[in-house]
C-alpha cells in the first residue's frame, strides 16, 4: 500500500523519464531485436555510433512527452526515418514514434492541424526516399503502416477528450454548487428575515393606529413601519439577485417557539403536535418553514385571526395542517407587501422531498395550508405539481 501511495505521489514526468530510460536499454538487447520496427524492408547494415545515436534519440526524448509533445514527435520522428532510411538493424526504439504520436495527440493544445499535417506529409516523404533507395514495401504496405501511426494519434485525441469532457463536468458541478449555495441562501434569507421585519413592521402600524392622532409617538412608529417596509423591498431585490431554486438548512427551531413569539406579538395561535420530530433535516425544516409562513400571512392578511396549527409525525408520513380564520380587526390600510415567493417556495420545497401542498380559501372565509411529506428520502422532481387549490 505504501508503495502504490509512493507512486501516485510521484509527477508524471518522472516516471515518463523511467519508462524512456527504459526502453533505450532494452532497444540496446540485440535479443530483442526481433521485436523491433523495420518499415523500408532495405538490407541491414551494421551497427555503429550512430545507430546508438539514433536509438537514443528515439527513446529518451519521451521524458518530456507531456510537457513538449509536438517537439518530441518532430524529434524522434526524424530519428526514426533516419534509421530506416540509413536501414541499422531494427530495435524496440522504433516504438517510440508510436508513442509520440500518442503523446501528441493526448496533450498538445495548439497547432494540432499543423502538427497532423506535417508528420503526414513527413511519413509521404519517407515512403518515396525509402521507396527509392529500394524498398521491398508496396503502396498498400506503407499504407497500412500510415494507419498504424494514425491509430496512435487517434488514441492519444481520444484520451485528450475524455480528460476536457471530465473537466467541464467538473466545473459546470463547482458552478452548479455556486448556484445551489446561493439559492439556499436566498431561500433562508426570505424564510427567516422576512418573516420577523413583517412582524416588527405590522406591530408599528397597529401601535401608530391607537397612538394620538398628531402626535410626535405615531410619527415614530410610522417611521418605523416605513423603514420596515424599505428593509422588505431591498431584501426582495437581493433575493432576485440570489435566485430561489432552495435546499434546506440544518438551522432548525422547535414549533413552540414559533408560536410563542406570535403570541407575545398578539396573534391567537393554537399548537396540536403529536409524535416526535424526525426524518431528515430538510424535512424537518420544512415543517418548520411551512408553520412559519402561516403565521406571517396570518399576522399580514388576519389580524385577530385565530390560528389552529396541527402537525402529526408519523413513521411514514408527516401531515401538517394550518388554518387561520378570518380577520377580526381592521386590516391596515399599508399592509407589507408579499414578494409571491413564499407559497411558491413552500410548494417547491414540499415537492423537493416527494409531497404535497395544497393552501387556498374555504368557503366560510377560512385558509387552509395542508401538507403531507413522506419520511423516506424521496427523489427530486423536475417541477412542482399543480396545487389543488391556488393560494388567494
Amino acid at each position: 500500500m505504501r508503495l502504490i501511495q509512493w507512486c501516485r505521489s510521484r509527477p508524471g514526468w518522472v516516471w515518463d523519464a523511467a519508462a524512456a530510460a527504459a526502453l533505450a536499454v532494452l532497444a540496446l538487447l540485440p535479443a530483442l531485436r526481433a521485436y523491433g520496427v523495420a518499415l523500408g524492408e532495405l538490407p541491414t547494415v551494421p551497427s555503429d555510433a550512430l545507430h546508438i545515436v539514433l536509438v537514443f534519440a528515439q527513446t529518451l526524448p519521451l521524458a518530456a512527452r507531456r510537457r513538449a509533445p509536438a517537439a518530441v514527435l518532430a524529434v524522434i520522428g526524424l530519428a526514426f526515418a533516419l534509421d530506416q532510411a540509413l536501414a541499422y538493424p531494427p530495435s524496440p526504439a522504433g516504438l517510440g514514434v508510436l508513442v509520440a504520436l500518442y503523446s501528441a495527440g493526448a496533450h498538445q493544445r495548439r497547432g494540432r492541424v499543423i502538427t497532423v499535417s506535417a508528420a503526414a506529409a513527413a511519413y509521404v516523404a519517407l515512403a518515396v526516399v525509402l521507396t527509392q533507395l529500394g524498398s521491398r514495401e508496396r503502396p498498400w504496405e506503407f499504407a497500412t503502416f500510415a494507419l498504424v501511426l494514425a491509430a496512435a494519434w487517434a488514441a492519444g485525441d481520444i484520451v485528450r477528450l475524455r480528460a476536457a469532457s471530465a473537466l467541464a463536468a467538473a466545473e459546470q458541478q463547482a458552478r452548479d454548487a455556486v448556484v445551489h449555495e446561493r439559492a439556499r441562501l436566498a431561500r433562508e434569507l426570505h424564510d427567516v428575515v422576512s418573516h420577523h421585519v413583517t412582524g416588527m413592521v405590522v406591530q408599528a402600524d397597529a401601535a401608530a393606529f391607537v397612538a394620538s392622532d398628531d402626535g410626535p409617538l405615531r410619527e415614530q412608529w410610522e417611521l418605523i413601519a416605513a423603514g420596515g417596509r424599505r428593509a422588505l423591498t431591498d431584501l426582495r431585490g437581493l433575493l432576485e439577485v440570489l435566485g430561489t431554486d432552495a435546499v434546506a438548512s440544518p438551522a432548525i427551531g422547535l414549533l413552540h417557539d414559533l408560536v410563542d413569539d406570535a403570541r407575545r406579538r398578539g396573534q391567537h395561535v393554537t399548537l396540536r403536535e403529536e409524535g416526535t420530530p424526525n426524518g431528515s433535516d430538510e424535512l424537518r425544516l420544512a415543517v418548520h418553514r411551512l408553520v412559519q409562513e402561516a403565521l406571517t400571512n396570518a399576522l399580514k392578511h388576519s389580524p385577530g385571526g385565530a390560528t389552529d396549527i396541527a402537525v402529526r409525525w408519523g413513521e411514514v408520513e408527516v401531515h401538517a395542517r394550518i388554518v387561520t380564520r378570518p380577520a377580526t380587526l381592521p386590516v391596515p390600510r399599508r399592509v407589507v407587501p408579499g414578494s409571491g415567493r413564499g407559497l411558491a417556495g413552500l410548494r417547491e420545497r414540499v415537492h423537493r422531498l416527494g409531497g404535497t401542498l395544497h393552501t387556498g380559501p374555504e368557503p366560510d372565509g377560512r385558509f387552509v395550508m395542508q401538507a403531507s411529506i413522506p419520511v423516506a428520502d424521496a427523489p427530486a422532481h423536475d417541477t412542482p405539481p399543480a396545487a389543488a387549490r391556488r393560494p388567494a
